[in-house]
C-alpha cells in the first residue's frame, strides 16, 4: 500500500502542484512569476519563482537579463 501523498499549500493557502525553482517552497499561478528561461525556440523552459527568488539576481538571472 502507498502512502498518501501530501497536499502542497502556498502561503495564500491555494492547493497547488508548482514549486519555486529557486527555494522549492509550493507557489500557486497567482502567487508565482514565470520565466522563459532558454535561447532554444523549440525547447522552451519555463521556470516558476516565489516573490522573493524572483527579485534576487543569484536565484533568477533571466530576471535581470529581461528588466
Amino acid at each position: 500500500m502507498e502512502a498518501a501523498r501530501k497536499l502542497n499549500e502556498c502561503e495564500c493557502r491555494a492547493v497547488t502542484d508548482v514549486l519555486c525553482d529557486g527555494c522549492g517552497r509550493p507557489v500557486c499561478a497567482a502567487c508565482s512569476v514565470s520565466e522563459i528561461c532558454s535561447f532554444d525556440p523549440k525547447n522552451i523552459l519555463i521556470k516558476h519563482y516565489c516573490r522573493g527568488c524572483s527579485q534576487n539576481a543569484a536565484v533568477n538571472t533571466w530576471g535581470e537579463i529581461y528588466w
